[in-house]
């Protein structure tokens, strides 16, 4: 696969930033960058025909035994078909399998994106010190929580009509 090249690993982090800055206009060009070239950033990305339609970016926290979703993105004509769901099952899978010792989820939320992440298992963070100095933004958004047994619980066990 060409993107497995330092060229084509690039040419996916540059599509992927595109997405970023479209769909999240207010998070900024810098923080972008930071993330999109930070060596302590892990990418989930999804792509359709070569073209990238969703990202998600996350960070282990192991001394707080969590992982950070940084960014979470869907391209806008691919929202609605589960593209975002999915980025949340892979991450699952991803933690379950590499970081045994992780067992918190958290996502500092902005205020349009907290329903989509409550429907799939996280809960306000009442506690919001608790995550100060850990987690990214905290300012700007609602800090979200999720065990990482429970995401997607939800919507797992809906029946398929109910979804």
């Amino acid at each position: 696969r060409k993107w497995r090249t330092p060229i084509g690993r690039f040419m996916v982090l540059s599509q992927l930033r595109t997405l970023y800055a479209n769909e999240m206009p207010k998070f900024g060009v810098e923080n972008l960058k930071h993330i999109i070239y930070g060596k302590e950033f892990s990418f989930i990305i999804l792509r359709k025909n070569k073209f990238v339609v969703g990202g998600l970016a996350f960070r282990p926290i192991l001394s707080s035994c969590c992982i950070e979703i940084c960014l979470c993105a869907v391209h806008r004509d691919f929202q609605q078909q589960g593209f975002g769901t999915r980025l949340l099952s892979v991450l699952r899978s991803v933690v379950l399998e590499r970081f045994e010792n992780v067992h918190t989820v958290v996502v500092s939320a902005d205020a349009s994106a907290t329903s989509w992440f409550a429907t799939r298992g996280f809960k306000d963070e009442k506690n919001i010190k608790r995550w100060t100095g850990h987690i990214h933004d905290i300012k700007y958004g609602v800090v979200m929580y999720c065990q990482v047994k429970d995401i997607l619980m939800k919507i797992v066990d809906k029946p398929d009509d109910e979804r």
